[in-house]
């Protein structure tokens, strides 16, 4: 079912990994995975971002995101799985995947969209959430019109149709929240951006 009232698509399977599985993903991911503190450009100014972030993809790619370069290296074994695993639940293919961690309710991302031109004009945004459960806010960009739902362990928010060109989002702070938060948000980056073509 789609949640938002118009101009998009956002649809939520809230228990789309069961809870024993979505508990051993955020514990091997959040082992794993290599977390970086890195800079982004808000508002032209450069800041710290408010979360660790890393990022995967097929070698070759090359995303620009917050006005940094990014070049896919290949997947590892342990996030493979879930990327298959997403992609035959919604028949689509992505080619990368942006991994964020929330370490408290300290941590956030502030209200924007994934209109980054590499993802063409109606990206698919596949967002599996796991650890502490988040609230997450649309808001439209014309219309007096906002949405918000909880993000919870084992869950997949998909976005889709025109929701980047007409929607922003955010996942704001939670000063109640103590424990951490792991989102994977997968995306198909257009052929285009592949190094060398």
């Amino acid at each position: 079912m789609n949640l938002l009232p118009t101009d998009g698509s956002v649809k939520l399977f809230d228990h789309f990994l069961d809870q024993n599985v979505s508990d051993n993903l955020f514990f091997i991911f959040k082992k794993k995975i290599n977390w970086n503190i890195e800079k982004i450009n808000m508002f032209n100014k450069v800041v710290v971002c408010p979360r660790l972030i890393s990022w995967y993809g097929d070698e070759g790619l090359n995303y620009r995101y917050s006005g940094n370069q990014h070049r896919g290296s290949g997947w590892d074994n342990f996030i493979l799985p879930l990327k298959k695993q997403v992609e035959s639940h919604l028949s689509t293919h992505f080619n990368f995947v942006l991994c964020n961690l929330y370490r408290d309710g300290d941590d956030y991302i502030g209200w924007h969209d994934d209109g980054e031109k590499e993802l063409g004009p109606n990206p698919v945004i596949a967002s599996i959430s796991l650890g502490a459960s988040r609230l997450f806010e649309l808001k439209h960009k014309e219309k007096n019109v906002k949405k918000s739902l909880v993000l919870n362990a084992g869950s997949l928010l998909v976005m889709s149709g025109k929701t980047q060109k007409y929607w922003k989002h955010r996942l704001p702070k939670a000063k109640s929240c103590q424990e951490s938060r792991i989102n994977l948000t997968f995306r198909k980056i257009l052929g285009d951006n592949v190094c060398g073509i």
